[in-house]
């Protein structure tokens, strides 16, 4: 029961009160009182509650469960003496006798308005209904000698946890105390927290003063120390900028130039010296990064493929993770929603005119999509196998699947049915494609034959070309009257289109046949084994034209350059190599990658040259793509690293790059596909001999152009590896540094060797 304000009587009965409250309470009750009963003697009353002094509560826990007839007598004795009563109430306290006895005695003795019931447990008797007889908290004495009680509801109070004063339960404190003082609760709430106020604020003042008094003292230690300290810094600074740029200088003899680069930047971070600045800046010229990072494309499982579009402005990527994405390459963003899949995404391709976009996937589909909105669009063909590869015919009329049943299938597309019957083999088909007319298409596959098919019935013709091991791939010569096969029992066959029969002799490795190619002029014939060889070979005659060329391991791809004066290979030796395609002769030393971190080696998985076949790109399984200068045979810059951070090999399974090299995007079983820009080769320092630097570039920024530049930071415990940096993080970090590297671009005084100039040339030109 709560009185709002009461005036405290000064009677020879009150004065004969020894305590101010008595605490009943059952025995399972017990923690509780204990806790009530100490934070009640602990409390100080406000000074000027009702404008004079009050002491602290003198308080009386009573001892229930112990028996003793003198000790009963005490125990009476005090809940007499006692001027106020709090009654713990929950189920068990009430049906305790003993607490329902004291209830009726402390009434008649003092009053029942001086008892103050608390809620721990249970609920008002008022407020339950029938179903809540074991949950009722007032014991039925409240109920003969008050006629509407009410408690302080502590209901669900944690001992461990809450506060009697503080919390969900400040209310319920201040209202106990003004029963127990017979004063206002606004009153002694409001004067509370103007005093803990107040003491606050003398703790604050006193410790400023003291803050003041120590700093003024510190000041003066300080400043005769200072001078001292700060020759001890510049001395330690200067000899940490050393050791990182030793260190920078020994990972570049290692070729691992990220490594190096990054070492270089904390020393020009660490050092005042300008001459040891414009040196290191000097000798790093040929390993700043000679592309940028420029988008993070992000899906949930590796990434498998990738494609541009015709004018580069959109990426289409697939990822066993059931999705295909497209993005919009000027802003990395997705055009729109994941096209998804039930499974792995083998593939994807844009339709002729670009306003479509084929997907197929493991879960057996393969889907038409809206390049413009991603709605699935007709026909859907599914079958019950999965769909590993498709191609369209010419006019997109038609589609060829083939499938991990080993079989393939060809489908009209105006009604999405199936064109005659299925083409099946006794393994897995390796690729398929349409003959010139396209009223046949080829499949070749692992149970070593090819077969024509003719395209209306889907029923074979002639006999199955025949080799004595798996079927790698085939490719048509440009006028469609040959073929040209190549297999895992060592040779490549040419077939005559029409018949089927051989067309010319057979040209043998020592081992598998991985690839092959034809020149334009389709008079010699480019093959790849794991023999570790490539060799170039006469069409008409099957004679080596040159000399093998040979890695010490699997040759895993070759290709000619524009003019196809030039042979560039790529091995699972973790090299590619430039040849001379007319005598054999290596052209460049061979270009490494460095083996990953696990040392699980499974070499380079493809190469590039540009238009000019004065860079190469070469991409494999350690996490990067190089580039390289094919006069030189060096690398140029950085490499482009893909995540690294887990210590795993993450491998870069494929690039697709704009004839100039201005675009190159890759992608990786990191889970995503990078885009990175070029400003052009022609201006960078390690290709045309200049040897200037941008000297006035601000040198605490060095280190943040490199990791916005590279994507990439330094490993900050053990400092041995250059490492990934989250995307999210990676784009703050790009943006500020663009803003930095912009407004220095405007007072450069060596424009010419600007960086950020050189790999943003259209951004610069814009600026005043």
């Amino acid at each position: 029961m709560v009185t709002e304000h009461r005036s405290l009587q000064t009677t020879p009965e009150v004065l004969a009160h020894r305590h101010d409250v008595f605490i009943c309470y059952c025995e399972a009750d017990d923690r509780f009182a204990t806790r009530l009963a100490k934070f009640l003697k602990n409390y100080n009353p406000p000074p000027k509650l009702h404008h004079r002094p009050l002491g602290k509560l003198k308080v009386f826990k009573d001892a229930n469960g112990l028996n003793g007839t003198e000790f009963g007598q005490y125990i009476e004795r005090e809940l007499l003496r006692s001027r106020k009563m709090i009654v713990i109430c929950s189920p068990k306290a009430r049906k305790s006798q003993d607490v329902n006895d004291k209830i009726l005695r402390f009434a008649e003795r003092n009053g029942a308005d001086n008892i103050i019931p608390v809620i721990v447990e249970g609920i008002p008797n008022d407020q339950a209904g029938p179903e809540d007889e074991n949950n009722l908290a007032f014991p039925e004495a409240l109920y003969q000698v008050l006629n509407q009680p009410r408690g302080n509801n502590y209901s669900g109070f944690n001992l461990f946890k809450d506060k009697f004063h503080k919390g969900a339960y400040e209310g319920e404190w201040y209202t106990l105390l003004a029963n127990l003082y017979d004063a206002n609760r606004v009153e002694i709430a409001q004067l509370d927290r103007d005093r803990r106020f107040q003491q606050k604020r003398r703790r604050i003042l006193a410790l400023i003063g003291a803050l003041l008094l120590a700093g003024a003292i510190w000041g003066a230690l300080a400043w005769k120390r200072q001078s001292e300290q700060e020759a001890r810094q510049q001395m330690w600074r200067g000899a940490t900028a050393q050791h990182f740029w030793e260190r920078s200088r020994l990972a570049r003899a290692e070729n691992d130039l990220l490594l190096s680069l990054h070492l270089a930047a904390e020393a020009i971070d660490l050092t005042s010296d300008r001459e040891l600045r414009e040196t290191i800046l000097q000798e790093t010229v040929e390993i700043q990064p000679a592309a940028r990072l420029e988008f993070v494309l992000q899906h949930t499982g590796k990434v498998a493929g990738a494609r541009f579009n015709r004018d580069r402005s959109l990426a289409l990527t697939w990822s066993d993770d059931s999705t295909a994405r497209l993005w919009n390459v000027a802003t990395g963003q997705e055009v729109f929603s994941p096209l998804k899949h039930e499974n792995w995404v083998y593939g994807a391709v844009f339709t002729r005119d670009e306003n479509r976009l084929l997907t197929w996937s493991a879960d057996g589909a393969a889907r038409f999509w809206s390049a413009k909105d991603g709605q699935l669009l007709s026909p859907l063909l599914r079958l019950a196998s999965g769909v590993i590869g498709a191609i369209l015919n010419r006019d997109e009329s038609r589609l060829l699947t083939w499938h991990d049943d080993f079989s393939a299938q060809l489908w009209d597309l105006a009604t999405g049915a199936p064109l005659g019957a299925r083409a099946r083999h006794d393994g897995w088909i390796n690729g398929a494609g349409f003959n010139s007319d396209e009223r046949e298409f080829l499949t070749w596959s692992d149970d070593s034959t090819a077969q024509r098919w003719d395209a209306r019935t889907g029923e074979p013709l002639g006999a199955p070309l025949r080799h004595k091991g798996a079927i790698n791939g085939l490719i048509f010569s440009s006028d469609f009257t040959r073929f040209l096969t190549w297999s895992a029992d060592s040779t490549a066959r040419l077939w005559a289109a029409h018949s089927g029969k051989p067309a010319g002799p057979v040209l043998r490795h020592g081992a598998e046949v991985i690839g092959a190619c034809f020149d334009r002029a389709e008079t010699r014939l480019l093959t790849w084994s794991r023999d570790n060889t490539a060799r170039l070979w006469d069409a008409r005659t099957g004679r080596e034209a040159i000399p093998p060329l040979r890695h010490n391991g699997w040759v895993l791809g070759a290709a000619f350059d524009r003019d196809e004066n030039r042979i560039i290979t790529w091995s699972q030796d973790n090299t590619a190599r430039l040849w001379d395609a007319a005598t054999g002769q290596p052209l460049t030393p061979p270009l490494p990658h460095s083996s990953g971190p696990l040392r699980n080696d499974a070499g380079l998985f493809g190469a590039a040259l540009n238009e000019t076949g004065m860079v190469i790109l070469t991409w494999g399984d350690d996490n990067t793509a190089r580039l390289w200068g094919a006069a030189a045979g060096r690398q140029i810059g950085p490499p482009l690293q893909h995540d690294n951070r887990d210590g795993h090999n993450h491998e870069v399974e494929g690039a697709i790059v704009s004839p100039d090299f201005s675009a190159i995007l890759t992608w990786s079983t990191d889970n995503t596909a990078r885009l990175w820009k070029t400003g052009g080769f022609a201006s960078i320092p390690a290709m045309n001999g200049e040897a200037g630097v941008d000297a006035d570039f601000p040198a605490e920024a060095f280190k943040l152009q490199v990791m916005a530049l590279t994507g990439t930071e330094l490993d900050s415990l053990r400092g041995v590896a250059a490492l990934c940096l989250e995307p999210q993080r990676w784009q703050q970090l790009n943006i500020e540094y663009a803003r930095i590297a912009r407004e220095h671009y405007r007072e450069c005084r060596y424009p010419q060797y600007n960086l950020w100039a050189r790999l943003n040339p259209y951004e610069a030109g814009k600026l005043p």
